[in-house]
């Protein structure tokens, strides 16, 4: 016959737990919070728990939620810490490349760039492997999130210094397409492995300046470059939509921007049907992603399209015909018209 489920017995089967890493000092809490169990007993060897960097969120008798504490001071340090290391690091090389980088030969400028690129990368595997626990892509533990943070931010210096020693390599002709494939390959990698939204920034940006390095050493003209980048804006927010790229959101708004500047450089080419028909797109997209997906992130992507493909279509087509009180005039109807079609759209979408 099993014995009895005493408090005594409940408090150390959790004290096993924890010791063998199963739960947290903090879900053991819970538990015991739950079941009315006191006279808790921590794990020889194991520091308190600090609330909030565990994963579980604190309760009290009650069983409300508190407010978790702030993450020990340390830790906030060492994050800082880190930021201002990379930018001192950043920093030193323009420092000493300043004055003296004329005088270096090819191997010393490339060194000077991809030294402190490689120290970098090494710095940020090293806070990653620091983690608590297995990392994964999309780790979404309260613990990783300093480390993340810091890992991206130290990718993208690398990332910037790498670019750098690559275009030199290169030589002109080709340097600008070989820094934008450089720092591509480096931020891409990086956010295969660590989904954090600032380096989905940088991987879009590097995905965009390689589309317009790719034309420019082609000899093609901006319209090729603007079909080039509208593309890429569609397939940017395909792979948001699908999942492929973590932060759905931001992706979305980052394919309406690239198609809407890819829209904009038709214009600029003298291909204003098809520009003014990408920007308005856009604009259609946002209203309509909105009653979709209920982002409000995209209606402000779509009123902001809006807003500025109609008065400058306006102006365009009138070829200057408007003035400028005229041209004042349009712009400001389009703000007003654009503003009201957001809120008619807001309210047309019933709040879950």
């Amino acid at each position: 016959m099993d014995s009895p489920l005493t408090p005594a017995a409940v408090d150390a089967a959790l004290v096993r737990l924890v010791a063998a890493g199963t739960v947290t000092e903090g879900q053991a809490d819970a538990v015991r919070t739950e079941l009315g169990v006191t006279g808790r007993r921590r794990v020889a060897g194991t520091a308190p728990t600090v609330e909030g960097t565990d994963g579980a969120a604190p309760v009290d008798r009650s069983g409300a939620t508190r407010p978790a504490d702030r993450r020990p001071l340390t830790s906030v340090l060492a994050e800082v810490g880190g930021y201002v290391g990379a930018t001192f690091v950043g920093a030193a090389a323009v420092a000493v490349a300043g004055p003296q980088w004329d005088s270096l030969a090819l191997g010393g400028q490339v060194a000077l760039l991809l030294a402190p690129a490689l120290l970098m990368l090494a710095a940020a595997a090293g806070v990653a492997a620091s983690a608590p626990g297995r990392w994964t892509a999309r780790e979404t533990s309260p613990a990783h999130g300093s480390r993340r943070r810091l890992v991206s931010a130290l990718v993208l210096v690398a990332a910037g210094l790498g670019a750098g020693a690559a275009a030199l390599v290169a030589g002109d002709d080709a340097g600008p397409a070989a820094a934008a494939l450089t720092g591509l390959l480096v931020t891409g990698a990086a956010y295969a492995a660590c989904r954090t939204a600032l380096l989905h920034l940088g991987v879009a940006f590097s995905a965009m300046s390689a589309v317009y390095a790719i034309v420019e050493k082609s000899d093609g003209p901006i319209g090729a470059a603007g079909v080039g980048v509208a593309i890429l804006g569609v397939l940017w927010a395909v792979a948001a939509l699908a999942g492929v790229l973590a932060e759905r959101v931001l992706g979305l708004v980052i394919g309406a921007g690239l198609a809407f500047l890819g829209g904009e450089n038709l214009v600029i080419d003298d291909a204003s049907a098809a520009g003014y028909a990408v920007m308005a797109a856009v604009a259609l997209a946002g209203l309509g992603g909105y009653l979709a997906l209920r982002e409000v992130a995209l209606l402000a992507a779509g009123a902001v399209a809006l807003a500025v493909v109609v008065p400058q279509a306006a102006i365009d087509y009138s070829d200057g015909a408007l003035g400028a009180a005229g041209a004042l005039l349009v712009c400001g109807l389009s703000i007003v018209a654009a503003s009201v079609v957001a809120l008619r759209v807001r309210t047309a979408v019933p709040t879950s």
